[in-house]
């Protein structure tokens, strides 16, 4: 009576360029496909022997995937100790009958190996074990029967790959037993008559009460530190309605600003968008000169949300080993307060909770750039920091990826959630759905963000600045910020109406969809995981 899942590995030895042409994909979106109709089935995936661009590729991805999404994944460049864990230990029948299957699955010159499907053992683990010992024994004859018709290499992995069946199988069952016998799990719960551990409670809305469940979290996060009800909320919507999670998540988020002293950082930022003159980050020349190009908060989407690039043809392979992770941390956490400054007070302005959009622009990008380990580093340093800003991402876009990282990107848009995959665009060239919420194709960010492309990724850097919120900037001077404003706030709609007539109070349903208020907030129907 425990709610238990399958394991999937998926093996990436051996994995090239050609493996990634149009018919292999829609034959594996075939295959993978029905997946999707098996709810909740999966307990663990481990995508092994990953290449290093492969490797990038999940990190990236990783950093905006909900924790409880991340933590069903695992991606190694070799076979992890979590997997041999699971099989039951490095000289357990289960361990040594995977390492058998890869070695040959790794010899071009063997046939291919097929494993023996197993069947479910739903016996006693000594009933197990006495029919493992005659299946071993039917499987050394049935292994000499073959060797008249294959080669003696092929009968005796055959041989071998069979006897480990039985004797594996055994084991594994026995394991399910003994867990059986043992007291439940700390932290574990009952429903629906079954058993589940803490880490296998899956998100859902349901018909829970968000606002009561905002309340409960809000005090229970104040009880820590003080707190606003929108940060309640997006620790909610980012833990998958879990209250314990939010608060524990809280928890940490408070110990790392206390350890890195993020307050003061933010009462710098805060104050750089109060004054005059242009916007500036500590150690910003030196990361665009020794890792990489970016232009945060470059431009202004049509709700109001910032628009930061990260120009990843620019990463520096030559330089970034004279560049040092903390200064890229540093650098990292200013960026990161800015724009959660901005997201957080035009929420409270607009009372409709936004986020910031991410885009990364693989143009120019390298095989060197790939596969540099001191660059994998540097970006970990640059983007862990998110993991502490809790649903703040409104949309990520990848553009001008190359062949195979869009193939990489098929391949994990199949093992994430939905609703995570929902808010990820991996595009060859650049999606309508980011010209539309820069304002169209003739609107003017978007005019100016396809003047980018034609220049080379650091000079489409040196041509963007850091804007400032659209609350911010003074209408009068800015029209684009005053339309922006207008859009967002009861205020500006107010002043507007005086000019062009009245306005609806709530948006327009055909453009954003179905709408809720929660904790104060409106909320569209694409929001809501």
């Amino acid at each position: 009576r425990r709610l238990t899942g399958y394991i999937q590995v998926y093996n990436m030895q051996g994995l090239s360029l050609r493996h990634t042409s149009k018919e292999v994909t829609e034959r594996l979106k075939a295959a993978l496909s029905a997946g999707g109709f098996y709810v909740e089935a999966v307990a663990h995936i481990y995508v092994i022997n990953a290449s290093r661009l492969f490797s990038m590729a999940w990190k990236l991805v990783r950093g905006f995937l909900s924790p409880w999404t991340a933590s069903k994944i695992t991606v190694s460049s070799e076979v992890p100790d979590e997997l041999i864990a699971e099989l039951g230990g490095p000289n357990s029948p289960s361990a040594l009958h995977l390492h058998r299957l890869l070695s040959a699955a790794s010899d071009a010159s063997s046939p291919a190996t097929l494993a023996p499907v197993l069947r479910p053992r739903m016996v006693s683990p000594r009933r197990s074990s006495e029919e493992s010992a005659t299946g071993s024994t039917k499987s050394t004859a049935t292994g000499s029967t073959r060797c008249s018709s294959t080669s003696q290499r092929e009968s005796q992995l055959r041989t071998s790959c069979e006897q480990c069946e039985h004797s594996f199988e055994a084991s594994a069952e026995a394991v399910l037993h003994q867990g059986l016998e043992t007291s439940e799990p700390e932290g574990s719960i009952w429903i629906a008559g079954f058993l589940l551990r803490a880490d296998q409670l899956p998100p859902g809305v349901e018909d829970r009460d968000l606002d009561a469940l905002v309340e409960q979290v809000y005090s229970e996060c104040c009880a820590i530190r003080p707190t606003s009800k929108q940060q309640a909320l997006r620790l909610i919507l980012g833990m998958g309605y879990s209250g314990p999670a939010a608060v524990a998540k809280w928890r940490e988020i408070v110990e790392w600003r206390t350890a890195y002293g993020v307050d003061s950082i933010r009462q710098e930022q805060a104050e750089a968008i109060a004054a005059d003159g242009p916007v500036s980050f500590p150690y910003r020349e030196e990361v665009h000169e020794k890792l990489i190009c970016t232009s945060p908060c470059a431009f202004l989407s049509t709700t109001g949300c910032p628009i930061s690039i990260w120009h990843a043809g620019t990463l520096n392979v030559e330089n970034v080993s004279l560049l040092t992770n903390e200064k890229v941390a540093q650098w990292s956490r200013a960026v990161y307060e800015y724009k959660d400054l901005w997201i957080t007070e035009q929420s409270e302005k607009s009372k409709r909770l936004v986020g910031y959009i991410q885009v990364y622009d693989m143009s120019g990008m390298n095989w060197r750039q790939y596969s540099s380990r001191e660059i994998a580093e540097k970006l970990k340093a640059a983007l862990q920091t998110g993991g502490f800003y809790v649903e703040a991402v409104s949309h990520m876009f990848v553009i001008n990826s190359s062949t195979l990282f869009a193939a990489a990107w098929r391949v994990v848009r199949n093992l994430i959630s939905p609703w995570t995959a929902s808010k990820i665009s991996v595009s060859r060239g650049i999606p309508d759905e980011l010209i539309q919420l820069l304002g169209g194709p003739t609107s003017e960010a978007a005019l100016k963000f396809q003047d980018l492309q034609r220049r080379t990724p650091r000079g489409a850097a040196e041509c963007t600045s850091i804007l400032r919120p659209a609350w911010q900037v003074d209408p009068s001077a800015s029209p684009r910020g005053m339309s922006v404003l207008a859009e967002l706030s009861r205020e500006s709609v107010s002043s507007r109406a005086d000019r062009d007539g009245p306005e609806p109070s709530e948006p327009s349903a055909a453009r954003i969809g179905r709408i809720r208020r929660i904790a104060g907030f409106l909320i569209a129907e694409d929001q809501v995981p």
